[in-house]
């Protein structure tokens, strides 16, 4: 068992990885299952534990198209699931080849270019064309809450959060290729080495991590707001929002994972004059093996790991 807050939870190992899980969700092309990154492959899991490869191969890095399994990826660290044809595509980052890849799950897992010119690092924005935009080791991607066809990007290396706007697929066209990439907020100062972002409701602020601290990219403006830094906070990767009814909520607003070994929530507090100032750093005993990412489902939290698939629950269960 470990203790999050004063709340004492049950963790298992639920899976052994190959590699780094750096993201997770639910697959939303089969109801129950998990689909996530496998260092630089994509894969899925029932509840029971049984693993589905579906492309890219965890250890062996590279660059190839392909389908059927057989493209070659550089570090996946982060994908989101777009509708398509009445089914699924993912779109991933596929950080150190420098662009978005696209998966067709109806097309034998197909794998082309999405966005961005692959192994070629930079930083350019584009009109029309996606293919003509450069990246910097993008790391993660979420789909705008606010908008339909619009994706917000953290583009590590390059200081940076992007957005891509595409307009929607008709039957027959290729995935990709049209729409646009733009940028929504770069610096160096403050907004140095961006990883994880979630995306806040009704509001629909961005909050990021970079390397010390979470940053708040309001969605009305495009300004940044800093929470304050906080020594416990060290090398965040994801966060995700926990809603007061969770088992694991309490009075907490959103649960964050640091990468140094630990799982942690971060209770926010708002004011008028600081509406950001952040709240209590939870210690917490969930000792993990270099955890990057979270997925809650149902009345679980999902971990991943540096080689396994980790799930806290209520220790009553």
């Amino acid at each position: 068992t470990c203790s999050i807050k004063d709340q004492t939870n049950r963790v298992d190992e639920f899976i052994k990885t190959e590699s780094q899980v750096y993201h997770m969700e639910s697959d939303k092309s089969k109801r129950g299952l998990i689909l996530f990154s496998d260092g630089s492959s994509l894969k899925r899991v029932n509840q029971e534990g049984q693993v589905f490869h579906i492309t890219g191969k965890a250890t062996t890095k590279g660059y190839k198209d392909g389908k059927d399994g057989d493209a070659r990826f550089n570090k996946i660290t982060g994908f989101v699931q777009i509708p398509l044809r009445k089914s699924w595509a993912v779109v991933v980052a596929d950080k150190d080849n420098d662009c978005l890849r696209v998966v067709d799950r109806l097309r034998k897992q197909k794998v082309r270019t999405f966005a961005g010119q692959c192994r070629q690092p930079g930083f350019k924005n584009s009109i029309l064309d996606l293919e003509k935009g450069l990246f910097n080791k993008p790391h993660s991607i979420i789909a705008d809450m606010k908008a339909e066809n619009q994706l917000v990007i953290t583009d590590k290396s390059n200081d940076a959060v992007r957005m891509i706007s595409y307009p929607p697929y008709k039957p027959g066209e290729k995935i990709g290729l049209s729409g646009n990439l733009t940028t929504l907020f770069k610096s160096a100062v403050r907004l140095h080495s961006p990883r994880g972002i979630v995306q806040s409701m009704p509001s629909g602020d961005y909050y990021i991590s970079v390397i010390q601290a979470i940053v708040i990219l309001r969605y009305s403006d495009h300004k940044v707001s800093y929470m304050t830094p906080h020594p416990g906070i060290t090398y965040p990767y994801e966060m995700i929002f926990v809603s007061d009814t969770h088992m694991l909520a309490g009075s907490v607003t959103f649960l964050t994972l640091i990468s140094s070994t630990h799982v942690t929530r971060l209770c926010s507090r708002a004011n008028k004059k600081y509406p950001f100032v952040p709240g209590n750093l939870y210690n917490s005993s969930c000792r993990m093996d270099y955890p990057y990412s979270l997925l809650l489902s149902a009345d679980r939290l999902y971990v991943g790991q540096r080689v396994a698939i980790n799930v806290i629950s209520s220790a009553g269960e």
